[in-house]
């Protein structure tokens, strides 16, 4: 009983995840509002730096969720992944989870479609080498990483991240803001204010 009336647990469950709902899509809709006039291939590395940027990763089964990732910036594997999902969702870039193991030990990464072609991407990694874990095929996953491949689409396209960064990156082409400066980061951080909630 709080000041007079009775609270049942599970409202309070349901509100503290409507709640936390609403803050994950908020900054999944900021970040997304960031790159709108990207290609495909562009947001979905927008989404990728800003996860590997802005979110810290915990050993596996942590408890991970979307609202770790992107609002406590801090998750496991499935945490970032998920994440990974929601702002890809938010960008228009199809992608879904994989459930499988990286060396042997549960993990989580993506499969996203970037032109009709599907590729991996593991954003839920410590010190993320984005050469090794974005706009991977099958055959560059496959020495580390093992998935039902009955479950999931075949990753067999050609396009790669140095296809990507051989291209003018988009904080090169930014507007100038009144200073004359440019924009550092495509995704950007919180702010102070919002991180407190």
């Amino acid at each position: 009983v709080v000041d007079g009336l009775r609270v049942d647990a599970g409202e309070v469950g349901d509100e503290k995840a409507r709640v936390e709902r609403a803050e994950v899509d908020d900054e999944a809709r900021q970040q997304a509002q960031a790159v709108e006039e990207l290609d495909e291939a562009e947001r979905a590395l927008a989404a990728y730096e800003y996860l590997v940027d802005n979110c810290s990763i915990a050993d596996e089964g942590q408890g991970g969720s979307i609202y770790a990732a992107l609002v406590e910036h801090s998750t496991d594997s499935e945490g970032a992944d998920l994440a990974f999902v929601e702002l890809c969702r938010q960008l228009k870039v199809d992608c879904q989870i994989v459930y499988g193991q990286r060396a042997w030990r549960d993990h989580c990464w993506n499969i996203i479609r970037v032109n009709g072609d599907y590729y991996h991407v593991d954003a839920g990694l410590t010190n993320a080498d984005i050469n090794a874990s974005f706009l991977k095929t099958d055959q560059d996953f496959w020495e580390s990483y093992r998935w039902d491949v009955s479950a999931y689409p075949v990753c067999s396209g050609t396009l790669t991240y140095d296809d990507l960064a051989a291209q003018e990156s988009p904080a090169e082409e930014a507007p100038q803001d009144e200073a004359g400066e440019g924009a550092d980061d495509v995704l950007t951080e919180p702010d102070a204010e919002d991180a407190a909630g």
